[in-house]
């Protein structure tokens, strides 16, 4: 709805409305809109308003009749793109909850004008709430039912006035009544817009259930040198999250008007109830098998058999706990609720014990249960850190050398060796400068344990024991790599060897990734190696 002319300028990307008012009348340029809404509880509204720079405006912007915004434009820093106009943006975040809002906006000066007008709502209580009633929500309707109408004086009113761009249940009295009957709820909210005409002050008064629950007044107008509807007041009431439990439900508007000289009106009512719920119990979760799930009772996890939640025996391989929980048995080779591993037995530092990862003993670094590093003279083996003294002494090897082995030793002069408790453990073949053959070291060996090798086969020394002829390709037939006259073999440096891997290296040489190598500046002298001195540095 505008009052007098108004025409459009164009400006770049952006069409103006510029506001015409009659000359020598002040607040004669008027503008006003009504908008339909969703449900929401907060308006945003952004537009520029547009000016010339040379006059001394006062800008009102109101919202259902309620004054929102003044701005005085001798404060304002426009921006003068579109001469003789300039620009000032407008953005206001507004609480709101009726179903409809007018938007109002006047001048005290003609040539004004307005662009990019937007309106936008949001809901943040949409999930709180149900709406249950509904009425009057429209710009503009033509009928009411008598489901709809409100009763004065016992009479049920159904007259439609109008205002502006809008239409309105018209009171005959000074008040409105209405019953409702409501499904089962706890807590009641409505709001609904009161206009009053021709009031100068105006006072609502509610009740629920002739109670009174609110009293609200106001004296707000529209500035204008026109009369709008008789100088109406809007009263935006809202009664929120109100007790109330009955089926019944009265709901009364009283004002201070006589229905003649004065009168008033109702419009966007809109009635809300609380989800009420009907359930077993509530713990505030979404987590399932905790004894209540969807405010419904349920059995725990491993529970087979509950009363409200509550469980009275558990399934098998579970057990059940004092606190009203079942747990499932730790050892019976099954992996449920919080258990890591279950490996089926009670044995520690096996890699799993009590059902969770635990590591072997002598071990440093360790990983699901698996070790990855032993302590220093440990042997991983079969997941184990074993002592090789151990280890070799339970698989039946004899730790004593031989007459033909403490010979070789004497000759190489290696006889510290045998200090260090290394007897037995392969070390005959492992020396760089006394290299003998396997038929030799098995001649030796014959003679002191009386061992023979089975067609096909041969006996390995590092080995202790009788393998293949040629279980292993021999591309260089040299004893420095994994292969040595077809059988599998460690280097001569590597004192204890299993399936060729090595375990131990002579004195001097590193251990890494089972192989023995000669590091020159580890400040150690590599035995049988070209190694003369070694300061553990690097430099000339």
């Amino acid at each position: 709805m505008e009052y007098h002319s108004y025409s459009v300028v164009n400006c770049g990307l952006s069409n103006i409305v510029i506001m015409n008012q009659c000359l020598n009348y002040y607040f004669n340029g008027l503008t006003s809109k009504t908008f339909e809404l969703p449900l929401h509880d907060l308006i945003n509204l952004s537009f520029k308003l547009w000016i010339k720079s040379s006059y001394q405006y006062k800008f009102y912007l109101y919202v259902d009749n309620n004054l929102q915004l003044l701005i005085l434009t001798s404060q304002l820093s426009l921006t003068n793109n579109c001469p003789p106009y300039g620009s000032y943006q407008i953005s206001q975040n507004i609480v709101h909850s009726s179903s409809s809002v007018q938007i109002t906006m006047v001048s005290n000066e003609n040539y004004w004008g307005f662009s990019e007008f937007n309106l936008n709502v949001e809901n943040t209580t949409q999930n709180l709430w149900e709406l249950v009633y509904q009425s009057f929500n429209k710009q503009v309707f033509s009928s009411i039912s008598l489901d709809d109408g409100w009763m004065t004086n016992n009479i049920i009113s159904q007259q439609i006035s109008s205002c502006t761009d809008f239409n309105y249940l018209k009171s005959q009295g000074d008040n409105l009544i209405k019953d409702f009957a409501l499904k089962h709820h706890s807590m009641i909210s409505f709001n609904l817009k009161v206009l009053i005409f021709n009031y100068p002050t105006s006072t609502a008064k509610i009740k629920i259930d002739n109670e009174l629950v609110a009293t609200q007044s106001s004296n707000s107008q529209v500035l204008s040198s026109m009369i709008i509807c008789q100088n109406f007041t809007v009263i935006q009431v809202e009664i929120s999250n109100f007790e109330h439990k009955s089926e019944n439900l009265r709901i009364e508007v009283l004002t201070q008007t006589d229905g003649s000289t004065s009168w008033f009106g109702i419009r966007d009512f809109s009635l809300f109830t609380d989800i009420y719920e009907v359930y077993q119990c509530k713990d505030f979760n979404i987590q399932p098998f905790d004894g209540c799930f969807s405010n419904q009772y349920d059995c725990n996890l491993g529970c087979s058999n509950c009363i409200n939640g509550i469980c009275i025996n558990c399934l098998d391989g579970w057990y059940l706990h004092t606190k009203n929980t079942c747990i499932p048995f730790c050892g019976d080779n099954m992996l449920m609720l919080n258990e890591i591993c279950d490996d089926g037995n009670s044995i520690p530092y096996d890699g799993c014990h009590n059902c969770q990862f635990s590591c072997p003993l002598n071990c440093i670094l360790c990983v699901f249960g698996t070790c990855k590093e032993c302590e220093q003279s440990y042997f991983f083996i079969e997941n184990r850190c074993i002592s090789s003294i151990d280890y070799f002494e339970n698989k039946g090897y004899q730790y004593q050398p031989t007459s033909q082995q403490q010979s070789i030793l004497q000759k190489s002069n290696q006889q510290y060796l045998v200090k260090k408790n290394y007897y037995g453990l392969n070390i005959i073949s492992s020396f760089l400068n006394f290299y003998f053959s396997d038929y030799l070291i098995t001649r030796y060996y014959y003679q002191d344990r009386q061992t023979e090798c089975e067609e096909d086969s041969k006996f390995s020394p590092n080995k202790r024991q009788c393998v293949q002829t040629c279980n292993c390709q021999d591309l260089v037939s040299q004893q420095t790599n994994d292969c040595y006259i077809c059988i599998q073999n460690c280097q001569l440096e590597c004192l204890i060897c299993l399936q060729d891997k090595c375990y131990a290296c002579f004195e001097g040489w590193q251990l890494v990734d089972n192989k023995c190598q000669q590091i020159c500046g580890d400040n150690q002298i590599a035995l049988t190696s070209n190694e003369q001195c070694d300061d553990g540095q690097s430099d000339y």
